[in-house]
This record gives C-alpha cells, sequence and structure tokens, in this order.
C-alpha cells in the first residue's frame, strides 16, 4: 500500500500491481523476466494479429463471408417490414376519449372537467359510460374509475393528466 504520509510502496503491494501508476496487467512470467510484450507475443498470437475488414474472405474459396443463400450486400438498406413500420397517426378530430364512471364520484367529476377541455381543444369526440349500467364494465374496471379510454385502449384511471391526454391524442 502506498503511506499516506511517505509516499512509498511496501513491497508486497508493488509486486502485484507493477509499476506505479500504470494498469499493466502482471502474470508470473511477467514478475520474473519484467517484459509483458514478449510474453504476449509468444503465447497470445492472436492478439497482435489484424485481419483488415477488406480481406473479410472465407478460406476455403476466396469469396466473401455471406449467409448461406444470401446476395452479396449492396449498401442499400432494404425497406421496412410493413408489421414493424410506423402507422400514420390519426389526426385529434378522428379519434374518441371515453371516460367510465359512476353518478356521485367526485374523481368522475374532475376526470370530465379535463376531458372535455382537452377535446374541446383538439377537436376529438368524447363519451361517458356509466359503470353500475353495464355488469361487464363494472367487472372490468370497478376499482379504477374513473377510466379514460383512447379509441378503446385505457389510457388513465383515477387521474388525468391533460397533457399526457393531450400527446395521445396527437395535439
Amino acid at each position: 500500500m502506498v503511506s499516506a504520509l511517505s509516499g512509498q510502496s511496501d513491497g508486497a503491494h508493488a509486486a502485484f500491481t507493477g509499476v506505479r501508476g500504470t494498469n499493466s496487467r502482471i502474470t508470473p512470467f511477467t514478475r520474473a523476466t519484467g517484459d509483458s510484450r514478449q510474453h504476449r507475443r509468444e503465447h497470445a498470437p492472436s492478439l497482435l494479429t489484424v485481419t483488415p475488414p477488406e480481406t473479410n474472405k472465407s478460406p476455403i474459396d476466396g469469396k466473401r463471408n455471406h449467409p448461406a443463400g444470401a446476395p452479396p450486400r449492396t449498401g442499400t438498406m432494404t425497406p421496412m417490414a410493413p408489421l414493424f413500420s410506423r402507422t400514420p397517426r390519426k389526426s385529434p378530430a378522428d379519434r374518441t376519449v371515453t371516460l367510465i364512471g359512476k353518478p356521485g364520484c367526485h374523481l368522475c367529476d374532475d376526470a370530465q372537467a379535463v376531458i372535455e377541455e382537452v377535446c374541446a381543444e383538439t377537436g376529438a369526440s368524447w363519451e361517458k359510460k356509466d359503470i353500475t349500467e353495464d355488469a361487464e364494465l363494472h367487472r372490468k374496471y370497478w376499482e379504477q374509475i374513473p377510466v379514460v379510454l383512447v379509441d378503446g385502449a385505457q389510457h388513465d384511471f383515477w387521474r388525468v393528466d391533460p397533457h399526457r391526454l393531450r400527446t395521445a391524442l396527437g395535439a
């Protein structure tokens, strides 16, 4: 260890860390000879061998390595599969916001005020459904009311953030 007062290191620590201030890797060979580069040249020649990208040829037939049956790469990208491509966003006027709540719920009243305001700004349509009139809605959402759906997908519950709703509507 290096002493804080003297700045000297003891011999035991120096044997494992090499020269102070370097990140050299000490092996039994380098402790005995002091030359880690010589050890690397003799015992790890693959570390020094670099294959340039332009010589990426098969040792068997000398052709470039490509997946079996694939045409050689030309440098242009193929179009993305339709499954992964982005679909055009709907305009806010084409979106529908659904508020699922029940009478006498103060959170539902707050959510309705936010939805009315955001839908008036963006031009989106909105509807209100009562959880007490529909058994399926009651089974699905009875713990989460008010629930906000955007185009049938659940967007929020309990509290409605106007900024997040505007973003979901694409405004």
